[in-house]
């Protein structure tokens, strides 16, 4: 079980960068210098980027994801999960259900509103709040509406269970700054179906373990290609977990897959869990009420108030016999 939060965690301007291999020639016996052959990656920056401001151009989300959740070794389990998103003006609200067969994290109901953080643990009832946001997910599952800008998380052991938002990706990220300038092209082929073009860039540490970011992009025009599969790799070029999308969704705002398939390695390299997600419903920039980012109190049996650290409202003891 430990492995598997372990590997679990691995799942939130630019420069014109260049692969550059020197050569050397003879020339009257000596040895000189011969011209730089350079393979760039200003192309897929360009289309990295595009996403990335995709997303920032969002101002509000609904989105409602199935998923379906393998668990391998010696605890193996077969269960459903799903996952509710919303995002407005920086008020957010996600539900993470799982099929308690599976052993993972608690149910949950989050949300934000701007002013009053709001944690809902559905399977004890208890409802806390406080004053200050949490940057952290703590849903079982990853929010598939970030899985494809998932090159922009910040997630590693500086920043453990960070996860992006959108309010997040319309401000400048270091991170993925940092990340560009070091990005490497791979490889660039080039089919009837468009380009397909390999990307590597520095990730981050997990468990003190460095790992890169692998992308492979799609697409009819190389730059305007989207990524087809991201994974996260240590320094041996081991998989660690891989993310694939298919069946983007034809949404001229943003395009997000219908169906993404996460897959996590143990230790030993084995298959330790896999995710299927399937988009139900996507709505964009339709306007939320406030009230969607509030957690009623009669929704809980019980209510917290961390700030004032007490109870506002306790469960009802039973009655003899109840």
């Amino acid at each position: 079980m430990q492995s598997r939060k372990i590997r679990w965690k691995l799942w939130a301007p630019f420069l014109l960068l260049a692969v550059v291999s020197i050569t050397t020639a003879t020339i009257d016996g000596k040895l000189v210098p011969q011209k730089k052959f350079v393979l760039t990656s200003e192309k897929s920056l360009s289309s990295l980027e595009n996403l990335r401001r995709r997303y920032a151009e969002v101002n509000s989300v609904h989105l409602v994801a199935d998923a379906k959740i393998v668990l391998y070794g010696v605890n193996f389990a077969v269960g459903l999960g799903s996952f509710e998103y919303w995002e407005q003006d920086k008020q957010y609200r996600y539900k993470c259900r799982t099929d308690r067969s599976l052993k993972l994290a608690t149910d949950v109901d989050v949300a934000y509103n701007g002013e009053r953080f709001q944690f809902l643990d559905l399977r004890s009832g208890t409802l806390s709040y406080r004053s200050s946001d949490d940057f952290r997910s703590i849903a079982a599952l990853p929010n598939p509406l970030f899985l494809p800008v998932e090159y922009l998380s910040k997630e590693d052991d500086d920043c453990g269970l960070c996860r992006l938002r959108l309010s997040e990706l319309k401000s400048e990220n270091e991170r993925w700054a940092s990340r560009a300038r070091a990005l490497e092209l791979k490889v660039r082929q080039y089919d009837s179906n468009g380009v397909i073009t390999d990307l590597e860039m520095p990730g981050g540490t997990i468990q003190k373990h460095l790992f890169k970011i692998r992308l492979r992009m799609k697409g009819k025009a190389e730059e305007n290609t989207w990524p087809s599969e991201i994974d996260k790799i240590d320094q041996d070029g081991h998989v660690l977990a891989s993310v694939v999308f298919n069946n983007f969704m034809d949404n001229s705002m943003l395009p997000v897959p219908r169906d993404t398939s996460i897959t996590v390695f143990d230790d030993k390299g084995n298959l330790a869990l896999r995710l299927e997600y399937t988009v139900k419903l996507l709505e964009i920039n339709q306007r939320l009420q406030n009230d969607v980012f509030n957690i009623s109190f009669d929704d809980a049996e019980s209510v917290w108030d961390s700030d004032g650290k007490k109870f506002v409202k306790e469960k009802r003891s039973k009655a003899p016999g109840q």
